[in-house]
């Protein structure tokens, strides 16, 4: 799919992201590993635009390539991963085989793009939120699911909706 955006639609991409990004918990102190691609799918430069509003630092690593990635993690520190839960779940199963596996400093995950269960929740073990939107990529409605304490609660919370070309809470 070719899609095309204003300088209007990327900001409002870029302030919905943002607010996701800051409830699922990153902060400006964070670095983001980005493992969606920056090709025609938009997801990879509407979380690159996002985390720089956030005020984070910004890896855009994009897709593939998994020796390389957990390589760029363990030499630019980076402490959230943004990606699909399974390939999350692909690259923890190749830390758990790497060695200096210690210097992976990861303590967030933002997930999304697929459905994931709580079995890979628990399998991991970082801090993790899964964004859903409804509708196009300038969404009608973004919601995201965090993990809010131990013994697996979750909240879900209501991050805004886009009506009629202004950004709403």
């Amino acid at each position: 799919t070719v899609v095309g955006y204003t300088r209007k639609d990327m900001e409002v991409w870029t302030n919905v992201v943002a607010r996701f990004l800051v409830a699922g918990g990153l902060t400006s102190k964070d670095i983001v590993h980005i493992s969606f691609g920056f090709g025609l799918f938009t997801g990879g430069f509407g979380l690159h635009y996002g985390v720089e509003r956030v005020g984070a630092s910004v890896i855009p690593v994009s897709a593939g390539r998994s020796e390389r990635q957990i390589q760029i993690m363990k030499d630019f520190g980076s402490t959230a991963l943004v990606c699909t839960p399974s390939y999350a779940m692909h690259l923890a199963e190749l830390i758990a085989k790497t060695p200096e596996r210690e210097r992976i400093r990861l303590r967030l995950g933002l997930f999304g793009g697929e459905a994931w269960t709580e079995g890979m929740r628990g399998a991991l073990q970082i801090g993790a939120a899964s964004a859903q939107g409804t509708g196009s990529t300038l969404a009608d409605s973004v919601t995201i699911e965090r993990k809010t304490g131990s013994g697996g609660t979750y909240a879900l919370m209501h991050v805004g909706s886009f009506a009629a070309g202004s950004w709403t809470d």
